[in-house]
């Protein structure tokens, strides 16, 4: 009687450790890689950010968000639903200059201080969740040489 017990509770336990598992290799399979490449730009000078992603399954939408002190804020998203939608604060920065679901680009109008950093591109996939990148954007500043024997005027 015991063996029967324990029978019956190793495989009711070893069916849904066998389903999790498939679930957990579908999932990773259709999901797939998200592609991103850091950006390093002069400040004050446009700056694009991609991402993209190759799927089997269906992306809703797309979401860019900034990492601020490791938090993540809103900045855009695009569906085919709603379209193109930028957060109010970042209205007259950025653009999504490629709007589209398995590839997604937002572009700096032109970049400040502020920019630098870490930013996430979501993909919301329908029926399995989230997929997300990371790219970040670098900014350098163009110093300016006085001519040798040139002196300044304090």
């Amino acid at each position: 009687m015991e063996l029967q017990v324990h029978e019956k509770f190793f495989s009711h336990h070893f069916k849904y450790s066998l389903i999790w598992s498939m679930t957990l290799v579908m999932q990773c399979w259709t999901q797939g890689n998200v592609v991103t490449e850091d950006e390093t730009v002069m400040l004050e000078r446009p700056a694009s950010l991609k991402c993209s992603l190759q799927t089997l399954q269906e992306i809703m939408i797309v979401t860019w968000q900034k990492l601020i002190y490791g938090r993540p804020e809103n900045m855009a998203t695009f569906s085919q639903q709603h379209g193109i939608v930028i957060q109010p604060a970042y209205k007259d920065k950025i653009e999504i200059t490629q709007p589209g679901l398995s590839e997604s680009a937002i572009t700096f109008l032109k970049t400040s201080v502020e920019d630098e950093g870490c930013y996430l591109c979501i993909f919301n996939i329908f029926g399995v969740g989230t997929v997300s990148g990371k790219t970040c954007l670098s900014l350098y500043e163009k110093w300016k040489m006085d001519p040798p024997g040139k002196q300044r005027v304090r």
